[in-house]
């Protein structure tokens, strides 16, 4: 059986079978979580892939020994479909993954892997070096895993460094399946179909009769260029749709943060006025009892004057919304020894959103608890808020103690994990909303203050 089977043969299999599942692994492990007891799954799809692998000498066998030519061919493209969908399996049975995810992702790393194998073994192997697969069989290997790693390190840091950590949601239907096993059946079928007038090419045409345009280079030359735009279009087209469902996610997930954020005003506006209502009343109460005489009774009512005094933190400005933030956050501050200092001066604010205030604000706030909490130090327990008219602008500044690094990207803090107070959706939502009234937001980082400005017009 192993007469006419090469060890290049059985290398070609496993090359093809190993680069798409690598390729696919570069762009899933962001995109999906590992399944439980991982490192066993992998060891055992490892013991899959080299079964598999080996299956090829009985199918290269069955091919030149026992159908023609034409047969042949389609046996040949099966196994290389079926490679496909094994790598697919492999990684489903690795990730927590959706089928249509799972699609979407693994097409990537297919034409990823397509884009190698047409480089290296047409343009490399076939084209310019024609005698390294034989001749320099071991120059040949190395080559081939130099080329995966180069291509693979190149997707990550091209297409995959920057893309949102976590499952993008794709619709999980027959209609999308079906877009991508067409996907998937095309771009297989395009490297069947290459790889085919090739060898027509190269063996002048006397697999189907001699026919004498497949004996012109330009031809097969022609094949590759396209082949290789086909792959590369897909790659890019893949990638952007994965960058627009990431963000039309990311709106979602904002618009349910901003939802939350109504609820939590509602919720808070109650709270502060329940309160307020509460402290009033005791503090007539213990303005009457003041009236019994008795040195230890007064100083039991000073004190419990003072305990009181704690939750009669409402601050007093010219928009209830403010008011009910600041409030609010005022009660966290001091449970939590935080300094907090207000500067308001300005009247043009109602014409904002309620709920589009109070969420501004309040992500603004929350970040910057978050930030000074974690000190120990109480002279760096220290917020900052101010909001100012100038001209037809209305500023809101939010500063607060910083001594960190804070790492900028495309005006957005970038997450760390010595800093995770100023991340991600928060400071999102701030600008959607800032630009919803044709405004902004900067942030900026200068002497160890964190400075929050958001710029809104007000005419």
């Amino acid at each position: 059986m192993l007469e006419n089977i090469s060890f290049l043969d059985i290398f070609d299999a496993g090359r093809v079978l190993l680069g798409a599942i690598s390729a696919e692994v570069v762009f899933m492990e962001r995109a999906a979580e590992h399944r439980e007891h991982f490192l066993r799954r992998v060891m055992v799809s490892s013991l899959g892939i080299l079964g598999f692998i080996l299956l090829c000498i009985p199918m290269y066998w069955f091919r030149s020994n026992c159908v023609g030519r034409g047969i042949a061919a389609l046996i040949t493209a099966a196994w290389w479909m079926t490679t496909g969908i094994v790598s697919m399996c492999c990684i489903y049975y690795c990730y927590q993954v959706t089928v249509c995810n799972l699609m979407f992702q693994c097409i990537l790393g297919i034409a990823l892997e397509n884009l190698v194998t047409l480089v290296l073994q047409y343009l490399v192997c076939k084209i310019c070096f024609p005698s390294l697969q034989t001749e320099h069989t071991v120059l040949y290997v190395f080559i081939t895993v130099l080329f995966y790693a180069a291509f693979d390190t190149m997707a990550y840091f091209l297409l995959v460094r920057k893309s949102v950590r976590g499952q993008v949601v794709v619709e999980e239907d027959w209609r999308t399946f079906l877009i991508y096993l067409t996907v998937y059946v095309f771009i297989t079928g395009m490297g069947d179909v290459t790889s085919l007038i090739f060898h027509w090419s190269k063996n002048d045409g006397g697999m189907f009769g001699g026919i004498e345009m497949f004996t012109q280079s330009a031809v097969p030359y022609f094949c590759i260029a396209v082949n290789v735009i086909v792959n590369l279009v897909i790659v890019l087209l893949q990638n952007m749709t994965y960058r627009i469902l990431s963000l039309q996610q990311e709106k979602k997930l904002i618009q349910i943060l901003q939802k939350e954020k109504e609820q939590q005003y509602l919720f808070s506006k109650e709270n502060v006025d329940l309160i307020n209502q509460k402290c009033h009343d005791l503090k007539r109460q213990i303005r009457a009892l003041q009236m019994v005489h008795g040195e230890e009774r007064e100083q039991l009512f000073k004190e419990t004057e003072e305990a009181v005094q704690f939750y009669d933190a409402h601050v007093k400005t010219s928009n209830d919304v403010l008011d009910t933030i600041l409030t609010e956050k005022n009660f966290v501050c001091t449970r939590q020894g935080i300094r907090f200092s207000c500067n308001i001066h300005a009247e043009k604010m109602d014409m904002i959103d309620v709920i589009d205030f109070y969420t501004m604000i309040s992500n603004g706030l929350d970040n910057a608890i978050e930030c000074v909490s974690k000190y120990e130090d109480d002279e760096k327990k220290v917020i900052n808020v101010a909001v100012l008219e100038r001209g037809s602008m209305l500023h809101i500044f939010i500063d607060n103690y910083f001594d960190g690094k804070l790492e900028l990207r495309n005006g957005f803090p970038v997450t760390s994990k010595d800093d995770k107070g100023y991340h991600g959706y928060g400071v999102k939502s701030m600008q959607m909303i800032a630009k919803k009234y044709g405004g902004d937001i900067r942030i900026s980082v200068q002497n160890h203050t964190f400075s929050l400005q958001i710029m809104l017009p007000v005419e």
